[in-house]
């Protein structure tokens, strides 16, 4: 008996998009996902996955036959992947990294977890004798309290 070897297709996720509300044009519930998906003949589908397992594809082989294709497979992988993906994640994790960090991750302070740690030497601190600046607003030195 030989075994057959099923050929896949590359796909590519062009858009995705979550239902906020109800639309009985569309037949769609908030929480439905709605995928914009591209093989690699350059062919574009429509993919919705709606939460009771109704999903559709504009492909002509789930038009003709209304069973799961690729392009569905492709996409609910795809959905639980992000869903596993959330679970792992901690939650106090930014979703924007401030720029003080960014600037903070750029002068070596902080490091990025993948990144290897590079230590930099340290640099003597210059010291200055602040008597030796001038005056502010009269002939005498800085003094912190006026007598």
């Amino acid at each position: 008996m030989a075994a057959t070897k099923k050929a896949t297709r590359e796909l590519t996720v062009l858009k995705r998009a979550e239902v906020k509300k109800a639309s009985t044009a569309y037949g769609v519930q908030p929480g439905d996902l709605i995928f914009l998906v591209q093989n690699d003949q350059e062919d574009v589908h429509v993919v919705t996955c709606r939460n009771n397992g109704n999903n559709t594809c504009t492909c002509k082989g789930n038009a003709q036959f209304h069973k799961k294709c690729y392009h569905i497979t492709f996409c609910l992988n795809q959905t639980n992947i992000r869903r596993e993906s959330a679970k792992l994640a901690p939650s106090f994790a930014a979703v924007k990294v401030p720029v003080w960090t960014m600037w903070l991750v750029e002068s070596g302070v902080l490091t990025v977890p993948s990144k290897q740690v590079v230590s930099k030497p340290a640099q003597p601190a210059k010291i200055i004798d602040i008597s030796t600046r001038g005056t502010l607003t009269t002939n005498r030195g800085f003094q912190l309290l006026r007598a």
